[in-house]
């Protein structure tokens, strides 16, 4: 589980739908904005159409937690800090722990964030 000044709000996450950058990868989406906190704070989403069961959309955004915790200590602290919201594809879905941490640090180092 994240920290929780490493978590996003709900109206927070509906602001960088409609502002942020987006990075794209073949199983997942980054979309990202400048915020005026001091941490990076990150969110997961994965729809109801990627995995049909709640069992299996579950574990793919633990992995994905457990994956962007490992990394924030390295990820660049800058005067301000970033929201980043994370999608998930279908493709996703078949995918090992490390196939996605290899994907997900890709996708950091693309957006500038690694």
């Amino acid at each position: 589980m994240l920290p929780s000044q490493n978590r996003l709000d709900k109206k927070t996450i509906v602001k960088i739908l409609k502002q942020g950058r987006g990075f794209f990868s073949d199983n997942m989406t980054l979309k990202t904005l400048s915020s005026n906190e001091k941490e990076n704070r990150f969110a997961f989403i994965i729809q109801s159409g990627t995995a049909k069961k709640a069992v299996e959309r579950n574990k793919i955004k633990r992995r994905a937690r457990n994956i962007v915790k490992d990394l924030l200590p390295a990820i660049k602290n800058k005067k301000t800090g970033l929201d980043s919201v994370l999608f998930f594809k279908k493709s996703v879905k078949g995918k090992k722990f490390r196939e996605m941490s290899e994907e997900i640090s890709a996708l950091l180092k693309k957006a500038g964030i690694l």
